[in-house]
């Protein structure tokens, strides 16, 4: 897991207290972008549902790369080395990887 001291991006989403979000839509990550965690306790999963186990969890500011999307959910890297899935509606872009001309 990459966890940085930086608070989330000014301008960002809202910070929703823990324990009260709803899932919305996730941002429009692709493979290589950075994501930074904006609501918590960010369960970070085993798959891409809340249905699947939890390994973890992440906390406001973290930041993760992304391996690949499912729908709403992000496949993230890492905890413990390990690629894990988290709720793409609480987490916002910070760095955008470059899109080919």
């Amino acid at each position: 897991m990459q966890a940085t001291a930086a608070p989330a991006p000014a301008g960002g989403a809202p910070v929703t207290p823990a324990g009260t979000a709803t899932m919305g839509p996730a941002p429009d990550a692709a493979a290589g972008d950075i994501v930074t965690v904006i609501a918590e306790p960010l369960l970070l999963r085993v798959g891409p549902s809340r249905e699947s186990g939890a390994l973890g969890a992440a906390k406001v500011g973290e930041q993760f790369t992304v391996i690949s999307r499912e729908g709403d959910w992000l496949q993230v890297c890492c905890l413990s080395g390990r690629p894990v899935w988290l709720a793409g509606a609480f987490v916002q872009i910070t760095k955008s990887t470059p899109t080919a001309p």
